[in-house]
């Protein structure tokens, strides 16, 4: 993150521990978080409002529509962030091409996902609702599909280049508390694969 600058969103800010730090910094002309919960955006606008910051720049919040972004122009931000949410929404290639559409051309993400990695593809039935089955299939008994090694060429389809990674895991434990990214030590307790699996992707111009 410490290059980047600009136009910034991220999708599922929850109760903004990311969003404000980005907030924070001079380089992030706008900072934009989406979420589906009212009251972590209201956590986020009451947090953001004891910011010093300049008035030329606030931290703008909105609802998705059915996971959508009605209400973002195309074109609009020279990164978006997503972390741990695409194994949630109802249709995870719906949600790229919107991530698609926002992002500015020579743009770019970090959209991070559990991932199989002793799996070619991804796993998703729906019409596994019951939590138990789920958390055995998913990993959690809110996840909706568990990515396999193909999560990059989804993302491809979406139209976005694509570079896979473990960074999250890599990365300086004091970036990783300060920008507020999922901790740990990329396995889950009982399971054989990464949690913390990311995938950069670029909009070409």
């Amino acid at each position: 993150l410490k290059d980047i600058s600009g136009t910034i969103i991220e999708y599922g800010c929850g109760s903004g521990s990311l969003l404000i730090n980005l907030a924070k910094e001079e380089r992030f002309s706008s900072v934009t978080g989406v979420d589906i919960s009212e009251n972590l955006l209201d956590s986020v606008n009451k947090a953001g409002a004891k910011l010093d910051m300049s008035k030329e720049k606030s931290i703008d919040l909105f609802l998705p529509t059915n996971d959508t972004l009605p209400n973002i122009k195309d074109n609009t931000f020279d990164v978006v962030i997503c972390n741990h949410v695409l194994e949630h929404v109802e249709d995870s290639h719906k949600v790229m091409t919107e991530f698609y559409r926002v992002m500015r051309p020579g743009g770019w993400g970090i959209f991070q996902v559990p991932i199989d990695t002793n799996n070619p593809n991804t796993e998703e039935d729906k019409s596994v609702t019951d939590p138990k089955e789920r958390e055995r299939l998913y990993w959690q008994d809110d996840h909706l599909r568990l990515f396999g090694l193909d999560y990059g060429k989804k993302l491809e389809s979406a139209g976005f280049s694509v570079t896979e990674s473990n960074f999250i895991n890599e990365l300086d434990p004091k970036l990783v508390e300060r920008y507020a990214l999922p901790k740990g030590d990329g396995k889950m307790p009982y399971r054989r694969s990464t949690f913390n699996f990311a995938a950069i992707t670029h909009r070409s111009e």
